[in-house]
């Protein structure tokens, strides 16, 4: 369970998209800009080893597999467990012995990353009627398809993280604890102002932020 070296977090934000442009196909997203922009600055792409860590959403994956296409991609442990307590729950009826019995057996599969056994305990459900079948098809595939970014016993092995709590932590301390305060209400350009602050004075860059600022200045002035 690896433990993160202090200072060893920093936080970059706006408002801006992660979709790729309608009409733009060569087009970089701004939020993929945003993200190689602190990679580099955090010498990312100096490492020997290199990991994305995400949910098993599908643009996460286009993004990382365009900035570090030889980077380790891992799914978030408990995305995945709660993936599969929410088929149990399907399938059995929610909070049932029957459910949390199957949920159990199939997180302790996924831990030891034997994704072999979690897909052979979810085919027999995919011919299922109704809404059991569609669900248990849904997630069969999410699991098929992520089946490499799920070895998870060989990742901590590695020593590599399998959680992205402090990612989720991060938008709560950043974004939520200011700007989702009771009655606040904001413009984009606004909160855009204040997540750029924020970020600086939280990533303990706020000086070197308004070094950069005013030297802009002074060279467009100039």
């Amino acid at each position: 369970r690896p433990v993160r070296d202090p200072g060893s977090v920093s936080h970059s934000a706006a408002i801006e998209s992660a979709a790729w442009a309608p009409g733009h196909p060569d087009r970089t997203p701004m939020f993929a800009q945003r993200v190689e922009r602190e990679l580099t600055r955090r010498g990312f792409f100096q490492a020997r080893q290199q990991v994305f860590l995400g949910d098993g959403a599908r643009w996460i994956w286009n993004l990382a597999s365009l900035l570090a296409p030889e980077a380790l991609q891992i799914v978030d442990g408990y995305h995945a467990q709660e993936h599969l307590s929410a088929l149990a729950a399907t399938l059995f009826g929610p909070q049932t012995d029957a459910a949390q019995q199957w949920a159990r057996a199939r997180h302790a599969e996924l831990d030891a990353g034997d994704l072999d056994a979690v897909l052979a305990a979810i085919r027999p459900f995919v011919t299922a009627a109704g809404d059991r079948g569609a669900r248990a098809a849904t997630e069969y595939g999410y699991f098929h398809t992520n089946r490499e970014r799920m070895d998870y016993a060989r990742f901590r092995a590695l020593g590599l993280s399998v959680g992205s709590g402090v990612v989720e932590a991060g938008c709560r301390v950043l974004v939520g604890q200011r700007l989702k305060r009771s009655g606040m209400f904001w413009s984009e350009p606004g909160a855009n102002a204040i997540l750029a602050l924020r970020s600086a004075l939280l990533s303990r860059r706020f000086d070197d932020f308004w070094s950069r600022r005013l030297a802009h200045r002074h060279s467009n002035a100039a």
